[in-house]
């Protein structure tokens, strides 16, 4: 069982067949863990740049084994994202061994492409040393949504805090036509 381990998976109603395989044979919802150095776009508007898409510090599918940590391989002080699915119902899962003491780390879903299929319902949980830790509702997405779910604060091992985010209006976090 890892430290962290982050699993997505969603449903999208208009898919009849989720367990089907091939390019555009379902949605495909891309989950995200960003390091604080992570300085993406700004994707909210605000003049300030968000995590996401940074080519360094935010673990997705375009960047699935990034190098954070102060040790030199082999050791695994690093996340993976260990499952990525392109065309169905997920799950995606990351995996982090060893993350950084005192270092709060970000997780997002991106909704990167329905391919006709329509909205999806996204639900993420987090486990901590194999222990599910928070699992939240189920927040519809649409192509180029990106939804900010949660912090987890690693305190050291092996305890950690996870902190669901909300809008000031005790809604999801969520930015339309994210996208790097």
């Amino acid at each position: 069982e890892s430290s962290v381990y982050v699993e997505l998976t969603w449903h999208t109603p208009g898919d009849v067949d989720p367990t089907d395989q091939g390019a555009a044979a379902g949605a495909d919802l891309d989950l995200h863990l960003a390091h604080p150095s992570a300085s993406g776009g700004d994707q909210d508007g605000d003049g300030e740049p968000e995590p996401w898409f940074d080519p360094l510090w935010d673990c997705y599918w375009f960047n699935s084994d990034p190098d954070w940590g102060p040790f030199s391989p082999p050791t695994d002080d690093d996340p993976h994202l260990n499952v990525e699915d392109v065309d169905g119902a997920g799950p995606e899962t990351i995996i982090f061994e060893l993350p950084e003491v005192g270092v709060t780390y970000r997780v997002a879903v991106h909704a990167w492409n329905n391919h006709g299929f329509g909205p999806s319902a996204a639900t993420v949980r987090i486990f901590l040393m194999g222990e599910q830790v928070f699992e939240s509702d189920p927040v519809a997405l649409e192509t180029g949504d990106l939804w900010e779910v949660a912090d987890i604060g690693w305190i050291g091992w092996p305890n950690a805090e996870v902190t669901p985010l909300s809008g000031p209006d005790g809604a999801p976090v969520v930015f339309p036509n994210a996208g790097p």
